[in-house]
């Protein structure tokens, strides 16, 4: 199996209404516990009946009189007791696995926090706010142009029935999509309209969402200000969103952690981002919260080779993809895969780095994900330089990646470029060249008052003087 068919293969999800019929779709949007693999086998029969409900829906007349709108799976259920709640007879559980064929690839493997949801025809407010929730199913597990569209058709119903708060969910969603896409203005500019719809909504009210909608509206802002340099009005975003929190949830304060982790990384204070990172693994780790564990094990791990503790940091990056890979999440999965591939880096294993930053490389081109490419980009030339590709090849990646990220407003990983270009022009022995390139960086992170790559690169231009003196 090729690199990109092993990455391809993940779980989608159903929505349907089709006259008479009715389809059950599900989406991964509160967070448990992955269940553990099985291996009972699954019949023929029980594919076929499956296969053909996917297709044709089960007839309302199937259906249990008191069917629920919705249900979240625990730990310890099987399809044959959920059947119980949707059927009149449970023992057709292959209708259910029909109705959410392409979101469960195995019916004896459904995992804790999967939300399934019924549709009725002629429910449209029930259709926005499902069109909304498989927005994000879309952008976990499919690609954020899929998201996009359904955010869009979800706000779009949302106001045709002039109900806003039918719009904070896809408007999160829409957010999320537009910052994998690397538009992080566009994703600045859909999330803040929930704060013009947020003030009218009770602040204790989730919407269906896993974590607060202030919060998680506040957690992508912060994300999308860090990658153009904004970061004091980052840090402020990550406090806005916990104003008037006076008992967060562990998911609410996962996210504002992990937010408030990744701005400090992208802005160079790793030791206070070590810490907040830190403290929100260890409570997605002791809340149960699988779904967090890429994020903040990733975004760990990097700080701690950055910090130059390598073996833990390969241990979380590792364990980060695992996780990722096991329970069928795409979003993110090429900035996991680089973060993994810089931890290698870092540890002088440079032939898994360079396996790792192709296949972030090969994810983030086939899902246009135009920011996180040039991470992996400028990772690639890093490597060149310490390889057999050498000099030239790290110099073609590291420019194209600044130029990319030049065009996005990426302003911090155009200034880190500029200093990479700076000590690779040093080595190639253009010293002019280096020093134009040094002058550049140190602009940029003294602009973007980034105080420890500002003292960087100061370093570096100053042995590069030194160098030069006879």
């Amino acid at each position: 199996m090729t690199r990109s068919a092993m990455w391809r293969a993940r779980p989608k999800a159903t929505l349907a209404v089709l006259g008479s019929q009715a389809l059950l779709g599900a989406a991964l949007l509160a967070f448990g516990t992955t269940a553990s693999a099985v291996n009972y086998p699954i019949t023929p029969e029980w594919r076929a009946t499956a296969e053909q409900v996917a297709q044709a829906g089960v007839p309302l007349s199937e259906l249990a009189p008191n069917a629920p709108d919705s249900y979240v799976v625990k730990r310890g259920d099987t399809l044959w007791a959920i059947s119980g709640m949707f059927l009149l007879r449970p023992w057709r559980w292959p209708e259910l696995w029909g109705m959410n064929y392409d979101q469960i690839r195995n019916p004896h493997l459904i995992y804790p926090g999967q939300i399934l949801y019924l549709e009725r025809l002629g429910d449209r407010a029930r259709l926005a706010q499902i069109t909304g929730f498989m927005a994000g199913h879309a952008y976990l597990t499919q690609s954020p142009r899929k998201s996009m569209d359904l955010c869009l058709e979800a706000i779009r119903l949302s106001q045709e029935l002039n109900d806003p708060s039918l719009e904070v969910a896809p408007n999160i969603y829409l957010g999320q999509a537009f910052h994998a896409l690397g538009r992080f203005r566009k994703s600045i500019a859909a999330l803040e309209r929930n704060f013009i719809i947020l003030p009218n909504v009770d602040r204790k009210i989730s919407l269906g969402l896993p974590s607060l909608p202030r919060i998680m509206t506040a957690r992508w802002i912060a994300l999308s200000l860090a990658e153009l340099g904004a970061f004091d009005a980052a840090e402020d975003y990550v406090k806005q969103g916990d104003v008037g929190v006076d008992h967060p949830r562990p998911f609410d304060q996962v996210y504002s952690q992990s937010a408030l982790g990744f701005v400090l990384l992208v802005r160079g204070e790793f030791e206070r981002a070590r810490e907040v990172t830190a403290e929100a693994l260890a409570l997605a780790d002791k809340r149960d919260l699988p779904f967090m564990i890429p994020v903040v094990a990733s975004q760990l791990g990097l700080l701690l080779a950055y910090l130059g503790e390598q073996q833990e940091a390969l241990l979380l990056t590792r364990r980060a993809v695992r996780t990722a890979e096991d329970i069928g999440i795409l979003a993110g999965r090429s900035r996991w895969y680089a973060r993994l591939a810089e931890a290698c880096l870092l540890a002088g294993d440079y032939a898994e780095a360079m396996q790792y930053t192709e296949l972030a490389l090969q994810i983030a081109h086939d899902l246009h994900e135009l920011g996180y490419a040039c991470y992996a980009l400028r990772l690639r030339g890093l490597i060149a330089q310490r390889t057999s590709r050498g000099i030239d090849a790290a110099r073609a990646d590291i420019t194209e990646a600044c130029m990319r990220a030049r065009r996005l407003g990426m302003a911090p990983l155009v200034a880190k470029c500029s200093l990479d270009l700076a000590v690779l022009e040093r080595q190639a022995g253009r010293p002019a060249l280096a020093h134009q390139h040094f002058s550049q960086a140190l602009r940029g992170f003294r602009r973007l008052k980034m105080a420890s790559w500002s003292e960087r690169a100061k370093r570096s231009a100053d042995e590069l003087l030194a160098m030069a003196e006879p």
